[in-house]
């Protein structure tokens, strides 16, 4: 398949012709991936994480064409493994295991040891890099581009504010443990389920702290520290992917759990409460993820502001995206929506 980038369009106060000389530019980006600064960082991929790459370029794929998308295949080549010692000296890396870097074309992802830990890492930036994705003209910046969409999440046009990341880092995260189920008997991973699955049967009282379970239904990876021995990737602990450690009588256990789990909460009491109000015009629950899922997906995201709007009163999707920087705001915000829907008019 033909090389391309994830930018679909430019937007901004400049002529047509720079902006097709900018997606040309992009475009060279995604075929050019070598990085001066990635040479002493950076590893050479083993055919094992070669071979999750491809399959987690295949089921992406599949998804695309669910919501009416062509492939975009994502070549191994723009997807770069940090080794473990040099991970957290690039930007944004500390607290994370991942990073999608749209301006490079690029995906980095921290040297795991875990084929399942792997699989969920690169599927969850895979499927940032294949939502719509936009650059602008940042207002102001003299002639600056800068990211105007990616996904849901959406960037102020003078470049200083983002809207909407946690719930388009909800929603991504749920497509990515979605697509990860289909892989559950894959010889790759096979192992690693059954450890997991001793593990949570073995150990179903372990605890992370006094009178809080270890094993919340995110986890999907246990390991025992006794036989991590010399895994230094395992002591590493974020806010976005982290492992979770067992105390008190049981043996030290070493779990991942799914990413994001405030802000899938926030985003799964959203769907709860948009199907409540129009269960009458709405099939089903999934009707109403999907129409966050395609709207990150395609970058049309008038039905979804239609939807939450029209349910809980105009400016509602706004607001929850410039509540977006603050965890607990959002929560509270998302818990008081509450309207009575009559023939799509929305009264409070």
């Amino acid at each position: 398949m033909e090389n391309f980038s994830s930018f679909e369009r430019v937007v901004g106060n400049i002529h047509d012709s720079v902006k097709e000389i900018v997606l040309h530019e992009t475009k060279e980006q995604f075929r050019n991936q070598n990085f001066e600064s990635l040479i002493q960082r950076e590893r050479q991929k083993t055919p094992e994480e070669l071979q999750i790459l491809s399959l987690a370029n295949s089921v992406t794929n599949e998804l695309r064409r669910e919501y009416g998308l062509s492939d975009f295949d994502i070549p191994a080549e723009n997807i770069h493994i940090i080794t473990d010692k040099a991970w957290g000296e690039g930007k944004d890396e500390q607290g994370s295991f991942g990073l999608y870097q749209p301006e490079f074309q690029r995906i980095l992802l921290r040297e795991q040891l875990s084929n399942m830990v792997f699989l969920t890492i690169a599927m969850h930036e895979l499927l940032h890099f294949k939502s719509y994705n936009a650059l602008q003209v940042i207002r102001g910046g003299k002639g600056k581009l800068g990211v105007y969409r990616s996904g849901l999440r959406i960037q102020s046009r003078d470049g200083k504010t983002f809207y909407l990341n946690g719930i388009d880092e909800a929603v991504t995260e749920e497509l990515s443990q979605r697509l990860i189920r289909k892989f559950s008997d894959h010889p790759l991973f096979a192992k690693e389920e059954a450890q997991t699955k001793k593990i949570l049967n073995q150990y179903p009282g372990a605890l992370r702290a006094p009178s809080k379970t270890l094993f919340t239904p995110d986890v999907y990876y246990a390991q025992l520290k006794e036989e991590s021995k010399g895994k230094k990737w395992l002591k590493a602990v974020g806010r976005i992917f982290g492992f979770k450690k067992a105390i008190k009588e049981e043996p030290d256990i070493l779990c991942q759990e799914m990413a994001y789990p405030q802000e899938r909460k926030i985003f799964n009491t959203l769907i709860d409460k948009l199907y409540e109000k129009n269960f009458d015009q709405i099939s089903n629950r999934e009707a109403v993820f999907n129409v966050f899922a395609k709207a990150m997906l395609t970058g049309n995201i008038l039905p979804l502001g239609r939807l939450v709007d029209g349910t809980f009163g105009k400016g509602t999707l706004w607001r929850i995206g410039e509540l977006d920087h603050d965890t607990q705001a959002l929560e509270e915000f998302v818990d008081s929506l509450d309207s009575t829907v009559i023939s799509g008019i929305t009264s409070k």
